[in-house]
């Protein structure tokens, strides 16, 4: 078959983050510099995914990388790495 197999896709995950004060001024500015641009209202917790995506996307030395390097980690593997890190009292390295 010429067809390889269909990969699945990740799921979602839902993060929650604190924004320096400033920053979050900067992202609500950002946001309404989106609306004057697009004439579309959008909210800041939509636009900061998609910046963080065209971020990576226009990252070159990572794409790079991430050729080099294959495919993301699995989700097992993070997660165990991080609880091996955490119970050894160390920060898990990303």
């Amino acid at each position: 078959m010429k067809l390889g197999r269909i990969g699945k896709p990740l799921p979602t995950v839902q993060l929650r983050i604190r924004l320096a004060g400033e920053l979050n001024t900067e992202l609500e500015a950002y946001a309404r510099y989106y609306q004057d641009t697009h004439h579309d209202q959008v909210s800041t917790t939509a636009l900061m995914p998609e910046m963080l995506r065209a971020f990576l996307d226009s990252d070159r030395e990572f794409r790079d990388w991430r050729r080099t390097h294959g495919t993301i980690a699995s989700p097992a593997k993070i997660t165990s790495a991080s609880s091996a890190a955490h119970a050894n009292g160390k920060e898990p390295v990303s």
